[in-house]
């Protein structure tokens, strides 16, 4: 009997212990990384910077004319960067795509590139997100010809942020969407304007953006947290075996 007992109290006290390893990480502040803007070159790079262990990266590139192509990315220390799916627009006199990377346990100093084949003006801008997951399926986009845009969202989860990002041909500034908070407001040149506002509390799903230029693009992406294992106890014959082959007799 007491055996049992001992053995049942070591499970109970296991259990806590796999509860709180495999709690669910709060989604950080969106951060400012990097930026970059050229003008009459078809590629520009953001300056150094260090992001933080297991941060997601989000990047846009953005660029001008009506020649330019969707944009490509790369960084210095041969990252993979991945398209959010469906994110390579081209509005007309603006071209925008975004893209992410997970950056590992050991993280380095960075330099990220980005390209768009035929730009006059090419821009990049990257943000940084701790605690969060790749589950990008709550995104959509919208462009307008008259420097307003309206993108509308999916319901978002409790626990999730939203990120909007916006990029315009012409015009002057241009506010986030109600209850947003910008982190990146950029005038590379007259004729090209980017911007990336979040909302980490009540993120209202109809997202707009009004301004007087023209060819515009209008992002909004829900960043939601990883998804939690669930750890699982198994009675086998001859003990208690716990995941990860632990037993206990």
């Amino acid at each position: 009997m007491k055996k049992k007992f001992f053995a049942l109290a070591i499970v109970a006290c296991l259990g806590i212990f796999f509860l709180i390893d495999f709690a669910q990480a709060v989604i950080g502040t969106p951060v400012l990384r990097g930026t970059g803007g050229s003008l009459a070159v078809a590629t520009t790079a953001t300056t150094t910077f260090t992001p933080s262990a297991n941060d997601l990266l989000l990047a846009m590139v953005y660029a001008r004319t009506g020649a330019a192509t969707a944009p490509t990315i790369s960084d210095d220390l041969g990252g993979i960067w991945a398209e959010i799916s469906n994110s390579s627009v081209d509005a007309g006199n603006v071209v925008g795509r975004i893209f992410y990377q997970v950056i590992g346990a050991s993280p380095a100093a960075m330099l990220v590139t980005g390209v768009s084949t035929g730009a006059l003006q090419t821009a990049i801008a990257v943000v940084s997100v701790s605690g969060a997951g790749i589950d990008f399926s709550n995104f959509n986009r919208s462009t307008g010809t008259t420097g307003d845009a309206t993108t509308t969202m999916a319901a978002y989860q409790a626990t999730s942020i939203a990120i909007e990002f916006y990029a315009s041909n012409a015009g002057g500034a241009s506010s986030p969407p109600s209850g947003f908070t910008e982190l990146y407001d950029s005038a590379l040149a007259s004729n090209l304007r980017g911007s990336i506002s979040y909302d980490m509390v009540a993120p209202t799903t109809t997202l707009i953006r009004a301004n007087t230029g023209t060819d515009v693009i209008l992002y909004g992406l829900e960043v939601k947290e990883p998804p939690t294992p669930n750890p699982r106890i198994i009675r086998l014959r001859g003990g208690i075996r716990l995941l990860g082959g632990m037993r206990l007799q």
